[in-house]
């Protein structure tokens, strides 16, 4: 069974890579990660966590940016920053159990990226976790849903024993609508439902969505997000990569997926999800894991996966 932590953390495997791409566009990806590379060790605040839109007078160090900027490191097989500053000066002076949820699920994803071990009280708190299956008069949106379901299982296989939870796996099937998922079937949602799956130890179950990924699947960007909508973004094209990487799909549209991450790096190494726009350090990871995926420079075959 494939390994999640992966998808979240930049290793896709399986993915067909570009056989049509010149010398040029090679060299092109390679300029790209030496300069996302040096963007990220800029990101590094003076108290060792990251923040995405650092300058000389504003640092705003937070856990959401700094698990990114990790995962991003993961990425090129080495560390661009200092990590006693980091361990020592910012993660350690974090309360785990007075967290919200979601920054304890970026803390604890960037402590087990680190090879650090949480204290016995998280994972106390980790173990009451519930996973529970979505209510038909929820009032949590589908994808809010699917997105926490989805942090609280990685949590709970990463750091305690985890009891089969198959009603969850039904309320994602349950949610499917024309072969996608939510109401108006969508790329990033249907991502989100193919992780999970995996994650419970379903993927069989992932195949109901084989035919909506490969229908999304267009050229000039590689990928859109609707049937009826030619947007594309960073976030969508990520949600197509990883979703044929879950499906064992080929990415048809290599060349020009490339070619649209490439044109969304912004002068100082960091992506953005378009061209011109601004980016996060999430937006930064999921253009990486893109090239170090599709390139035939950089592309490599792991049993871990990863789709954050």
């Amino acid at each position: 069974m494939k390994n999640l932590i992966g998808l979240r953390h930049g290793e896709m495997c399986n993915t067909a890579k570009p056989r049509h791409l010149s010398g040029t566009d090679d060299e092109a990806v390679d300029r790209a990660l030496a300069m996302a590379h040096d963007y990220i060790a800029s990101r590094q605040c003076r108290n060792g966590g990251f923040c995405f839109y650092r300058t000389a007078e504003i640092e705003e160090a937070n856990l959401h940016d700094t698990y990114y900027a990790v995962a991003a490191c993961r990425l090129f097989g080495r560390m661009a920053f200092d990590r006693e500053r980091l361990t020592n000066d910012y993660l350690h002076h974090f309360v785990p159990a007075a967290l919200s949820f979601h920054a304890l699920y970026y803390y604890l994803s960037t402590v087990r990226l680190l090879d650090m071990t949480p204290d016995t009280a998280v994972i106390d708190r980790i173990s009451r976790l519930r996973i529970a299956p979505r209510a038909a008069e929820a009032q949590v949106p589908l994808a809010a849903w699917l997105d926490m379901t989805l942090k609280t299982v990685e949590l709970k296989k990463a750091f305690v024993p985890m009891a089969v939870t198959p009603a969850v796996a039904d309320t994602v099937i349950a949610a499917r609508n024309a072969n996608g998922i939510n109401d108006k079937p969508n790329l990033e949602d249907t991502r989100l439902a193919l992780l999970l799956l995996t994650e419970l130890g379903c993927p069989g179950r992932a195949e109901y969505f084989r035919s909506f990924v490969s229908e999304m699947q267009t050229p000039g960007t590689g990928f859109r997000l609707t049937r009826d909508s030619a947007l594309s973004n960073i976030d969508v094209i990520h949600a197509g990569v990883v979703s044929c990487a879950l499906l064992d799909l080929p990415v048809r549209y290599c060349a020009d997926v490339l070619r649209a991450v490439l044109l969304s790096q912004r002068t100082n190494g960091g992506f953005s999800r378009t061209p011109g726009s601004q980016g996060d350090m999430r937006t930064h990871y999921r253009a990486l894991a893109i090239l170090r995926q599709l390139s035939p420079t950089t592309a490599r075959t792991t049993t871990r996966e990863t789709g954050a």
